[in-house]
């Protein structure tokens, strides 16, 4: 089984219930030393984080598993059951802090737990739709469609033929006024490795458009207002440090990418986000870490390096400058703090940017907006 990673880094976060505030960020933490799982909540103007919830016998990794039911509060995420070796897609009441789903998932759970795993939910027919390898047919991804209303779960459509590779830093938004589930799969032709952005309509599993991704947009969110998609891209530049992150719109009609802004921060991770619709902000875990010897522990692994890998790895086109960091070691384990940096979506806009972690492991994974009422 190949792994592909699409980010620098990968993090996740969450938000609190005792606040005078309405809206909120939730996420997942695990506890490395068990199997406990722990529903978090993040502050998004001050990035404090308060622990609400601890679900033992359950793990995850990926960073995009999460959806969210905003009128119940219902906040899903796809798991993987220690106790029965299941993936399962549970459902966590934000009021309550009770899990109030758990359904098995037929799919086959990789060494990297989550990774590959996909989540959206369809406000429209009160559903989730998942995507993983099949468990049966392991080169193939599988998407299904869980009702709520019915309590059943049946198969929307397959991916056939991506190989075994799976995309860490990946993700999938879910255009639901347009009914188009978009998922960002890595795929393997005779060796070479890159990654599409795969449209499948919600109702009938047909695939719909099959592109490319010229901006290299990560952690996008739907807009129904504008009924758009908003993420952060990546592009190559001449001046230091040799690469910029970018505010990306995409349409679901057109199929177009339009560059928004350049944004003033080098490091992101490439899986996480959340979207307050209201206040039309979009939230992502950036920091301005030079590269990784800027922090104790770290090492002097250029941040461009890390930035050639992503292209490679994404098959995109590779300038002759990254030649010299072929067969160059890995990136080391030790990462920089993260900040939650919130976006103004209509301008393009840096809001504010307080610290959330000083470490990537103490950030939490998988993260959803929630206004409470």
């Amino acid at each position: 089984m190949a792994l592909v990673t699409l980010a620098l880094f990968v993090i996740a976060a969450s938000f609190p219930l005792g606040s005078d505030a309405i809206g909120y960020i939730y996420g997942l933490q695990r506890n490395l030393t068990d199997t406990s799982l722990y529903l978090e909540e993040i502050d998004p103007q001050t990035a404090k984080v308060v622990r609400r919830g601890q679900f033992d016998q359950y793990d995850v990794a990926g960073q995009g598993l999460a959806c969210l039911n905003d009128k119940e509060g219902v906040y899903f995420t796809v798991a993987y059951n220690v106790s029965t070796r299941d993936v399962v897609l549970l459902g966590i009441s934000l009021r309550t802090l009770q899990l109030l789903d758990e359904v098995k998932l037929p799919f086959l759970e990789s060494l990297f737990v989550g990774v590959g795993q996909y989540c959206n939910y369809d406000p429209v027919d009160d559903a989730i739709i998942v995507e993983g390898r099949d468990k049966v047919k392991p080169y193939d991804h599988h998407l299904w469609k869980y009702s709520r209303k019915t309590g059943t779960i049946e198969s929307l459509a397959k991916v056939f033929n991506i190989g075994m590779v799976d995309l860490l830093g990946g993700f999938s938004v879910l255009d639901f006024d347009h009914g188009i589930d978009w998922l960002q799969l890595a795929y393997n032709d005779s060796g070479t490795v890159g990654t599409r952005f795969f449209g499948y309509d919600t109702d009938s599993g047909f695939l719909l458009d099959d592109i490319d991704n010229p901006e290299l947009l990560a952690a996008g969110r739907y807009d129904p207002r504008t009924q758009t998609i908003y993420g952060i891209g990546s592009r190559m530049i001449e001046k230091a440090p040799g690469f910029e992150h970018t505010v990306v719109e995409f349409s679901s009609v057109t199929t177009s990418f339009k560059l928004k802004s350049v944004l003033p921060f080098i490091n992101f991770m490439g899986a996480i986000s959340a979207l307050d619709i209201r206040q039309r902000l979009l939230y992502v875990y950036m920091s301005n870490i030079t590269h990784h010897g800027d922090h104790e522990g770290g090492t002097q692994t250029n941040n461009v390096e890390l930035y050639c890998r992503m292209l490679r790895l994404t098959g995109r086109r590779v300038p002759s400058r990254c030649d010299r960091f072929v067969g160059a070691a890995a990136p080391p384990p030790k990462l920089p703090p993260m900040d939650l940096v919130s976006i103004d979506v209509d301008t393009g806009k840096v809001v504010a940017h307080p610290q959330l972690c000083t470490e990537f492991t103490q950030c939490p994974l998988s993260i959803e907006f929630w206004n409470r009422d």
